[in-house]
């Protein structure tokens, strides 16, 4: 085998990548508590010394698994110029499998648990409902559209949407049509 050329930096944030991407399965899979460092190591091909260098502990990692996903979830409505778009962002993120979604159950449970994660999660949602509202806005005004109520409150109400739906897809797949969602954004979001 040749010799990693790679810099000690670019090893760690490998490594790093790795561990989040194993914690993450593994968190969704089996929830904060039942998961072991060991597992989450063991997916990542790493040590669990190897886990420790890069997070203090396992709390501290499934907060960087949360923060993960909210640098997706930013991220999708900062890149991604349409609507359309979005959606299918988001379809497509349900569609990965089950464990995603639940992975973001997983994370509200614990912060509702966790009085001092509240705020972070708390936090977490605002910042979303503002990036969605940001963009419908800019959305409304490119368009030249007039919103029937404040961006803020049909982003929430998005969000709220969208969270619910998947709720009742992984519940029951097949009493939710693949386009619904679409469908109710659409009137939502109407002229």
């Amino acid at each position: 085998m040749p010799p990693d050329k790679r810099t000690q930096a670019e090893r760690r944030a490998d490594t790093r990548r790795r561990l989040l991407e194993a914690a993450t399965t593994v968190f969704a899979d089996r929830g904060f508590h039942a998961a072991s460092v060991v597992e989450i190591a063991q997916g990542a091909g790493v040590s669990t010394g190897a886990l420790y260098a890069n997070f203090a502990s396992k709390e501290e990692l499934f907060v960087a698994v949360m923060d993960e996903f909210a640098d997706w979830t930013r991220a999708v409505f900062a890149e991604l110029d349409s609507r359309e778009q979005r959606q299918q962002a988001w379809l497509a993120y349900l569609e990965q499998g089950p464990e995603r979604f639940l992975l973001l159950v997983e994370l509200w449970a614990y912060a509702m648990r966790t009085p001092e994660m509240r705020p972070r999660w708390a936090r977490f949602t605002r910042e979303l409902t503002a990036a969605i509202a940001e963009r419908v806005e800019s959305d409304a005004q490119r368009s030249g559209r007039t919103l029937p109520m404040p961006a803020e409150e049909l982003a929430l109400a998005a969000r709220i949407f969208s969270s619910g739906l998947a709720f009742e897809k992984l519940a029951d797949p097949a009493s939710i049509p693949d386009n619904l969602f679409p469908r109710v954004m659409e009137l939502l979001f109407a002229e």
